[in-house]
This record gives C-alpha cells, sequence and structure tokens, in this order.
C-alpha cells in the first residue's frame, strides 16, 4: 500500500476535482440545495444552518440527498469505527485479549468523564503502553462537571482526557501487534495508517484517497457524504469481519462512545442493537440504523458552516420522514427533535426547526 496523498488545499476541499478557486454559483449552489434549519429568537429568524446530507437503502441506492453529498469533506472523527480496523485487522484483539470496552473505546469521542478514564486506563494496561506514549495532545474533558473537578482537584488537561484518547491507544495496540514503532504511529506512511488507508480504499473502490491532518494530528480522510453513508450502512449490516467487532462493542458500551448528554449516546441507548451512531467535528454526523425488516439503511450529513448544533435534529427528521424511527425513539430523542434554547434564568427564549421540502 501506498501512503494517502498530501493534504489537498481549500479548492479540492470545496469542488471534487477542481483545480481552481470555487466560484460564487458553485457555492450558492451547494447553499441552495441543502436543507435549512431555522433557528428563531421570540418570532424572529435569528440564525439558518444548512446541511448536506444523504440517506442510503439497503441495495446502496440514494433514498434521499440534499445538498453537496458527492463533495469530498474531511470525515474527522466520524471514521473511528472505520479507523478501529487497524485493531482487527492486525490481531490486536486477540494478542492483547480485549473486549468491548477496549474496542468502542478505540471507536469513540469521549467526554472524558470517571468512567472513560477508568476504562481508557485498563485499555492501556492490557496493551502496555502509557499516557505519555500518546501524540493526541491534551484537552479538557467535554463533560463539564468532570472538568469543574479536575480544576477543583488542582489537576490539569492531559492526553488521557483528549475525546480521541482511546483511539491513539488502538493506533499503539495495532502497532505493537504489526511489531512496528510506536515514535512514528501516525505518520501516514506507518504500517497502521497504511492498514487503515488500504482498508477504505478497498471498501470504496478507489485508490485516490486524500488526506488531512486532525485535530489529534492523526490522519483523517476526505471522502463524499455517499461514500460515509454507504460505510455507515455497512457497519450496521454487521456482515464485514473487519467492521462486526466494532458494532458490537459500540452497541454494548454506548456510554463509553460519547458520554452524558450526548447524542451519540442517547441515540444507541434509546435504538438498542438497530442502530449505531458516530459524530465528527466541523458538522459531520453518521448513522446506521436498521428498519423493522432489520434492512441496513446509512445516513451521513456535513452542516455546511462546521456547527454542531443542527446535527441531532436534521438527522432525526430524516430519518423520521422515511419512517426508519418508532414514535416512541422521537419522544424518547424529543431534546434533540425538537431543542429548545433556555437563558441563563432558564427561560425558553429559541427553537430550531429543520423541515424537509415536499417533493
Amino acid at each position: 500500500m501506498r501512503p494517502p496523498a498530501r493534504p489537498p488545499g481549500l479548492n479540492s476541499a470545496l469542488r471534487c476535482g477542481a483545480a481552481e478557486r470555487p466560484g460564487a454559483n458553485d457555492v450558492n449552489r451547494m447553499q441552495k440545495s441543502a436543507l435549512e434549519s431555522i433557528v428563531t429568537r421570540g418570532g424572529a429568524v435569528e440564525s439558518i444552518h444548512q446541511t448536506a446530507v444523504v440517506l442510503i437503502s439497503p441495495d446502496d441506492q440514494v433514498a434521499f440527498s440534499a445538498g453537496p453529498v458527492g463533495t469530498p469533506w474531511v470525515a474527522r472523527s466520524a471514521l473511528k469505527p472505520f479507523q478501529a480496523v487497524a485493531l482487527v485487522a492486525s490481531g490486536a484483539l486477540q494478542k492483547f485479549t480485549l473486549g468491548d470496552a477496549a474496542l468502542a473505546l478505540a471507536c469513540a469521542s469521549h467526554s472524558g468523564q470517571v468512567e472513560h478514564l477508568v476504562a481508557l486506563r485498563r485499555f492501556q494496561a492490557q496493551v502496555g503502553v502509557a499516557e505519555s506514549d500518546l501524540q493526541c495532545g491534551s484537552h479538557w474533558p467535554y463533560h463539564e462537571p468532570s472538568r469543574d473537578a479536575l480544576l477543583a482537584a488542582g489537576e490539569t488537561a492531559s492526553a488521557l482526557t483528549n475525546n480521541c484518547s482511546g483511539k491513539h491507544t488502538g493506533f499503539l495496540a495495532a502497532a505493537l501487534a504489526l511489531e512496528a514503532g510506536l515514535d512514528s504511529y501516525l505518520d501516514p506512511g506507518h504500517p497502521v495508517q497504511q492498514l487503515i488507508t488500504g482498508q477504505l480504499e478497498d471498501w470504496l473502490g478507489r485508490r485516490d484517497i486524500s488526506s488531512a491532518v486532525d485535530g489529534c494530528s492523526a490522519p483523517t480522510h476526505q471522502l463524499t457524504l455517499t461514500e460515509l453513508a454507504g460505510l455507515a450502512r455497512r457497519l450496521i449490516e454487521g456482515q464485514d469481519a473487519l467492521l462486526a467487532p466494532q458494532l458490537a462493542a459500540m452497541q454494548a458500551e454506548p456510554f463509553l462512545i460519547a458520554g452524558s448528554g450526548r447524542f451519540d449516546t442517547a441515540f444507541m441507548v434509546q435504538l438498542g442493537d438497530r442502530a449505531v451512531s458516530k459524530e465528527g467535528a466541523e458538522g459531520i454526523q453518521l448513522i446506521g440504523l436498521r428498519d423493522v425488516s432489520g434492512e441496513a439503511w446509512g445516513l451521513a450529513l456535513k452542516v455546511l458552516d462546521g456547527s454542531n448544533r443542527p446535527k441531532p435534529q436534521v438527522a432525526l427528521t430524516v430519518l423520521a420522514a422515511h419512517e426508519l424511527l418508532h414514535p416512541a425513539d422521537l419522544e424518547a430523542l424529543d431534546s434533540y427533535y425538537r431543542p429548545t434554547y433556555k437563558n441563563r434564568q432558564e427561560l425558553e427564549v429559541g427553537r430550531l426547526q429543520t423541515v424537509i421540502p415536499e417533493g
């Protein structure tokens, strides 16, 4: 396998294969065809988010699309279940006797809660690596009470509280299983990263996948939403031996995938073995879902302005419009499906609404 191509510039991120800078007409076309999520305050429109989204049916056809679904977007952390293929294909799962918790953390963007940190330390002890081996950098826990507890104890953010620390521990485990070096495990030419990119190329049937550097310094890849939705469908289908362990782990340990108050966890807890959900930064979201007959669907979306705010509502609205969610599911996920916004006095001051145009 060859290393991924050098990260492309903004031009190719906005227009697949375009050498020139996108013109106003190109950007306008993207925006006009996207779904709109409208934030209102009082009776006034306060903000408008535009989202590209695609739904792939069980026969791998596009059942619904809006916006530039054929444009390559940087997939960010939504790729983690597919990057975790390194643990499976390298033999690391068997070598280190890793269970669902470890594999779920390799797929996770965790909130840095106590449960996450305890499971991460256990994962690292099984593999024989330390926090100091992680090259993901540090940030405070996403979970504010956990952050506040660290501050009150006089502690600081660490690589372990980085939401990507499970993914990086997985990379290190795969490197050890492949008898490859640990110091360069994030290099696109490292055997672990080569394995991941090569498998993505095999799944997608093309050899020109571009890469970029993620927030945690790991390689990430540019894929179209149609490709991402197809991968989500493949994941929930559960027939691919290189993805079935990730699916089982994510469904067994939904709290480890995200955490308290996070959509991925809430969605998977509510739907159980019918669904899998993984978000990414800058407005990316993947969902795999089984319908009432057990058939597998895949959904991918990208909020064009990079906001994460409308992602859950857009996903739930599209799935509900195609009768892929039960009324009880929508009721249980109402805070995501019909979110309201409150001020510091707990007064309701705004709402979010996403409408799918008829036809």
